[in-house]
């Protein structure tokens, strides 16, 4: 199933945090990659949630540690080119963020 398109992501002068990164996309990435602790590689992370390598490629970089407008990302997700093959885990700190938005998502989580 695609996800809708994200508007408003890059504020000028203001940081991004990781709540402001939180959309169905950001749950879509957290969902398939905490089902591959083993990882997944970037054209079927891209086929599973119907999106384009470079669209995957801008979010995977707002949600690594890499820093944007001066500080560092969440580190959710961490990618790297494997024998040539781009490849993109979940973090132990992203696995806790899909957690936690699963739980927001479910009315009855934690009762």
């Amino acid at each position: 199933m695609p996800c809708r398109p994200v508007q408003g992501l890059r504020r000028r002068g203001k940081p991004l945090s990781p709540e402001s990164v939180i959309d169905d996309l950001t749950a879509a990435i957290l969902g398939a990659l905490g089902e591959a602790p083993e990882g997944m590689s970037l054209p079927r992370l891209g086929k599973r949630l119907g999106q384009g390598a470079s669209v995957l490629l801008r979010r995977l970089h707002l949600l690594s540690e890499a820093n944007i407008t001066g500080q560092p990302g969440p580190a959710w997700v961490r990618v790297e080119s494997l024998d040539g093959r781009w490849m993109v885990f979940i973090t132990e700190a992203g696995l806790a963020a899909r957690q936690a938005i699963q739980a927001e998502g479910d009315p009855h989580a934690g009762v």
